[in-house]
């Protein structure tokens, strides 16, 4: 004959292993995927939790050729709690030449490597990388 709290030891132990998993389920079927820098041939989006900004790449003041990434970003939004959308703080943001308001659907890539933003396609990568491909519009 088993004693009860060992019964009870056990249920308990498959509950929270329950708990657990269904917890794991709902983290990884919404919300912000990895935070990190995603850059297209405009710029650099930065995602950090729930945060996005985009910094659009320009060209240096001082020397000639030299393409460099903005000090101050373009557009800034929040990511919706479901994790599907962009809502921008303001209806003057812009996305390297073109203005966004409202919401702009998010996809994060499972790995992190690719993110796709409304119609921009972003990619994981080095900044000096990015900007190397920038540097012939300078």
């Amino acid at each position: 004959m088993r004693n009860t709290s060992t019964r009870s030891k056990t249920a308990i132990a498959c509950w929270a292993a329950g708990i657990g998993l269904a917890a794991g389920l709902v983290a990884c079927s919404g919300g912000p995927g990895p935070s990190g820098e995603y850059y297209n041939d405009e710029g650099r989006l930065v995602v950090q939790g729930d945060s996005v900004a985009f910094y659009p790449f320009g060209c240096s003041d001082s020397t000639r050729g030299v393409a460099v990434i903005e000090t101050d970003p373009s557009a800034e939004g929040q990511i919706s709690g479901d994790g599907s959308h962009v809502l921008w703080n303001s209806d003057d943001e812009h996305l390297g030449s073109d203005r966004i308001s409202g919401a702009t659907s998010i996809d994060i890539s499972r790995s992190g490597d690719a993110l796709k933003l409304g119609d921009y396609d972003f990619a994981a990568m080095d900044a000096d990388e990015a900007l190397s491909v920038y540097k012939g519009m300078c």
